[in-house]
């Protein structure tokens, strides 16, 4: 338990001098463009100036990404102890199902003395948790224990309660019952939510993605196909301008996902526990480039086998839009993009992740189902429902 709070100091520490390091730019950023625009300056100093702004922005988003790979770390802590499946819910607005804002900094922060007091005294009586600014993955609350069933998110506020805190209590009382009844009436726009259990334990191609790692570390590049229709490819950095583009298959119904830490990982499962230890600092450092590619036919193939009409929709919320009979009538079913890349970030069976999809589809009401009836759509289910009849497959 000592570790997991030594950890977290860390953690904090790298992200309060990456914090400091990108309030710098922003103010160098303003008497840069400051000067650009009241100095009049000669065409060749506004053109140094205008390659210092550019600079300057690029430095701000490679550090916004280093953030996130930090947080990874903070995501890894908090999957050891709970499911990912639990921690999703942690990750939504419970009114509309878009994405919660993360919170702000870890400079001037108020409060932040009375959280990691809160977590030091969890951690000192063997509760394990975590801050939640720590992860990308936890939005609720301020700190999140761990050693419970499913997550509990904390909200540590000193003094007179907010309206807006308020809100954040009535908000993780909503994830809270969710956890508890595995049931909400009305959760993220949709009614009638229900958690429903995965058919099968999620098969992952780590031993396929290893081996590969291992050639490539070997060879510069090289490839495995662990599955029909599923390829992963691993270049080392020196050999990027090599030809490992040639192992790419060939056709224009292949999604190709170019796993790099400084992409968002959102509610996956993080590469900090999915990669071996020695990979992480590789895969970290730029040393080691992942490539995943799915072939769309392929799952598309599988659903048809399991009486599911799949449409790629690809928009950039959706990813594939599930068709089938019920009693009711037709149904739909959206697989989310955030849903679905999951294959790519967590190496999954695509067979696999067909079987569960199907499962939950015909599991009764899950809040992802529309149908006509029996009950009376939402606005959000309504419009959805309106959007289904509109969509066009992106690989057709």
């Amino acid at each position: 338990m000592a570790r997991l709070l030594q950890l977290q100091a860390y953690l904090v520490a790298r992200l309060r001098q990456s914090q400091r390091f990108i309030e710098k730019r922003r103010a160098d950023l303003v008497a840069l463009r400051r000067a650009r625009s009241l100095g009049r300056p000669s065409k060749q100093v506004a053109e140094a100036l205008k390659i210092l702004i550019s600079d300057y922005d690029a430095d701000i988003k490679c550090e916004q990404s280093r953030q996130q790979a930090w947080r990874c770390f903070g995501d890894g802590v908090a999957n050891i102890y709970q499911s990912q499946h639990s921690l999703k819910q942690l990750y939504f607005n419970t009114e509309d199902g878009t994405i919660k804002p993360h919170a702000g900094s870890f400079l001037g922060k108020d409060g932040f003395k009375l959280e990691w007091e809160v977590l030091k005294s969890a951690v000192e009586s063997s509760v394990p948790c975590v801050l939640a600014d720590l992860t990308n993955v936890i939005r609720h609350g301020d700190v999140c224990l761990l050693g419970r069933a499913e997550p509990f998110v904390l909200e540590v506020k000193s003094g007179t309660k907010s309206a807006r805190a308020f809100r954040q209590v009535a908000d993780n009382k909503k994830v809270h019952d969710f956890f508890e009844n595995d049931f909400a009436p009305a959760l993220r726009g949709m009614r009638n939510v229900t958690r429903v259990a995965l058919k099968h334990e999620e098969l992952k191609h780590l031993a396929s993605l290893n081996s590969c790692i291992d050639k490539a570390l070997a060879a510069g590049f090289a490839m495995i196909e662990p599955e029909p229709g599923l390829r992963y490819i691993a270049i080392c950095h020196e050999a990027l301008e090599g030809g490992w583009h040639e192992l790419l298959p060939t056709g224009s119904s292949n999604m190709v996902y170019s796993l790099t830490c400084e992409e968002p990982w959102h509610t996956s499962y993080p590469y900090t526990l999915s990669l071996r230890t020695e990979d992480v600092a590789k895969f970290v450092c730029g040393e080691l480039h992942l490539v995943v590619v799915v072939s769309a036919e392929r799952i598309k193939e599988k659903f048809a086998e399991l009486d599911l009409v799949a449409t790629m929709v690809m928009d950039g919320v959706h990813a594939v839009q599930l068709n089938f009979q019920t009693e009711h009538g037709e149904a739909c079913f959206f697989i989310s993009e955030l849903n679905f890349a999951r294959i790519a970030t967590e190496f999954l069976s695509v067979d696999q992740f067909v079987q569960n999809t199907e499962n939950m589809c015909r599991q009764g009401p899950s809040g992802d189902a529309l149908t006509a009836g029996p009950t009376e759509l939402t606005e959000y289910e309504s419009a959805l429902m309106d959007y289904s009849k509109r969509t066009r497959d992106f690989y057709s």
